[in-house]
């Protein structure tokens, strides 16, 4: 799939004793992933694609109440934001109080975890959450790290530091994922590193996304399956996938 902005679905299931039978209960959430900067300039990847899915994501909740849509990466926001008219930007100040539209994460981007600080992760966090305390007085509590390669200890303390309740993870080792399916399954307390004097323990409730950070494809209609196969993920959607709800069936 294309790296600039994809809307994908996490699978968050749950079963449901009706009577004597077992119905599965699956939530979609749509969310948003942009990268600010891969095969195209930050510019234009907001040009070419980011403004006209934002504008696009604004215009379906405001006409359909029961839809909800989670944006994660603020610089992107932030530029689209400017562009609004007072009428825009009135509407979607009401859709964010109503819980429509949900900033998750919250950082200027995602960033990346090998070689960053401490201080450069914080600090890029705090341009981000600041703009959205500013401009909708609200506060992500979920963090969100799909796509940086590898998973650092310090980022979960800095999502401690900040106040985070908890965050969503994904780029790890497959050995790692089928050694959580075997065991407990794929939310966990991760312990971060100890970043200053105080004592408490930085740890998070974490999340890890089972299949990447798209949608399980043996469950969907091949069709889609078929219009969406593009770049590195051809080799995602050839692999055979056993969700773990067949488990939970038997």
């Amino acid at each position: 799939m294309g790296k600039f902005l994809k809307i994908f679905f996490i699978f968050l299931l749950a079963l449901c004793m009706v009577g004597a039978k077992r119905k599965l209960i699956v939530h979609l959430i749509p969310h948003s992933h942009n990268d600010a900067g891969w095969l195209q300039p930050f510019e234009g990847y907001y040009r070419s694609s980011t403004n006209k899915t934002l504008t696009t994501v604004v215009e379906s909740l405001i006409e359909n109440q029961n839809y909800t849509f989670h944006w994660a990466d603020i610089a992107f926001f932030n530029r689209w934001w400017q562009d609004q008219s007072d009428k825009t930007k009135t509407e979607v100040k009401k859709l964010v109080a109503e819980d429509q539209l949900i900033f998750i994460n919250g950082g200027w981007v995602i960033n990346d975890e090998a070689l960053p600080a401490y201080k450069e992760s914080i600090s890029q966090m705090r341009v981000g959450l600041d703009f959205l305390k500013e401009t909708f007085g609200v506060r992500p509590s979920i963090g969100w790290q799909i796509d940086p390669f590898g998973s650092t200890a310090l980022t979960v303390s800095v999502f401690h530091k900040l106040g985070f309740t908890s965050f969503i993870e994904n780029r790890i080792s497959n050995d790692f994922k089928a050694i959580l399916r075997k065991k407990d399954g794929y939310n966990f307390f991760w312990q971060g590193h100890q970043v200053d004097e105080k004592k408490e323990e930085d740890r998070v409730l974490t999340h890890i996304l089972q299949f990447f950070y798209t949608l399980p494809g043996l469950r969907l209609d091949s069709g889609f399956i078929n219009v969406n196969k593009r770049s590195y993920s051809n080799q995602f959607w050839a692999n055979k996938i056993e969700p773990v709800i067949d488990e939970l069936n038997q």
